[in-house]
Order: structure tokens, then C-alpha cells, then sequence
């Protein structure tokens, strides 16, 4: 192998390195950002109220019924139960959070809110 060839395979080794540390680079600034999106979201389920829970169930439990009740024939409801759970457990936590992250951006009414944060 010439010195040449020596030459232009160091330069490439390089910009790979090179390239392999922008590449950590980016990764660490982006798991910053996924570490402060988790901590607003924690933030949001952490001040689930009784009443955000109480929604959640009643819209699982409305969900879970009318999927059994939809189901026509008696080996299509079982299956259909199992669906209207899962959509009802998601849409009942989505509504929740949602109410959560209004009140804690000032969105919705936070009387309480304030009244915590005033106390610290």
C-alpha cells in the first residue's frame, strides 16, 4: 500500500469518526428532549384530579358496555368486549390528560393548582 492509499484511508477513518460523534451528538440533545417531554407528561398524570379518574372509568365502563351490547351474535361478543376496553381505557386516559395539561397551562379552571403552588 502506498503512502497515498496510508493517507486517504487515515482521512476517511476520520470523517468517520467525525460523523459517528455528530451522531452522538444529536442523540444526547434529542434523548434532552425526550427526558423534558416525559417530565411534562409525568407533571400531567401526577395532577390527575378525582374527578379527571372518574371520567376515565365511566368513559372505560360506557365503552366496555356498549361494545358487549353492539356485539349481535353471543361468539362476537367476547372479541367486541375486548376492543371497546382498550378503546375505552385510551379514550378515558386521553380526556383525562388532556383536563390535567388544560388546568396546568392555565386553559381550564386551576383554582387548586394555584393554590398548591402558592403554598410551596
Amino acid at each position: 500500500m502506498s503512502a497515498a492509499d496510508e493517507v486517504s484511508v487515515a482521512a476517511e477513518a476520520a470523517g468517520e469518526v467525525s460523523v459517528a460523534a455528530e451522531a452522538a451528538d444529536d442523540m444526547s440533545a434529542a434523548a434532552v428532549e425526550v427526558s423534558a417531554a416525559e417530565e411534562v407528561a409525568a407533571k400531567a398524570v401526577a395532577n390527575f384530579s378525582a374527578l379527571d379518574y372518574f371520567r376515565f372509568s365511566t368513559i372505560t365502563a360506557v365503552s366496555v358496555t356498549g361494545s358487549y351490547l353492539s356485539g349481535i351474535k353471543p361468539s362476537i361478543r367476547g372479541p367486541s368486549m375486548v376492543s371497546g376496553v382498550l378503546i375505552g381505557i385510551m379514550g378515558g386516559f386521553m380526556y383525562a390528560y388532556q383536563n390535567s395539561a388544560g388546568r396546568l397551562t392555565g386553559f381550564f379552571p386551576n383554582d387548586a393548582e394555584v393554590a398548591r403552588y402558592r403554598k410551596k
